[in-house]
């Protein structure tokens, strides 16, 4: 009878260890995940529009659809991408012209 108490307790401790360890793991895991997002945060995703929308220009002032093609050139000459919704995503439409052709909408820095 010691024997069998024994054994139950031991196996019983045993997979409550091994429980306790994989739960502490995937705990740390995810905690590790939150920090490393709070940390390095990722860019909101960019939020496609319609070819009518109208940017509110009193907060923005100066706005142009700017192809992607020609991107690098305007963030040289200080023009800013229009942020768009609660996230705050590059606001784009596709082209009137071409359907694959993406065409964001950006502002200049000087303007806000």
């Amino acid at each position: 009878m010691e024997h069998l108490t024994s054994f139950t307790l031991g196996t019983g401790f045993g997979l409550l260890i091994a429980f306790l360890t994989g739960f502490f793991t995937k705990a740390g895991e995810h905690g590790c995940n939150y920090l490393i997002a709070k940390i390095f945060p990722q860019a909101p995703a960019p939020a496609e529009v319609d070819s009518t929308f109208e940017p509110d220009m009193q907060y923005y002032g100066r706005c142009s659809w700017i192809g992607e093609d020609k991107l690098s050139t305007c963030l040289e000459k200080g023009y800013t991408y229009y942020k768009y919704g609660q996230a705050g995503g590059k606001c784009f439409r596709y082209s009137s012209s071409a359907r694959n052709h993406k065409e964001f909408l950006m502002h200049q820095s000087d303007s806000i």
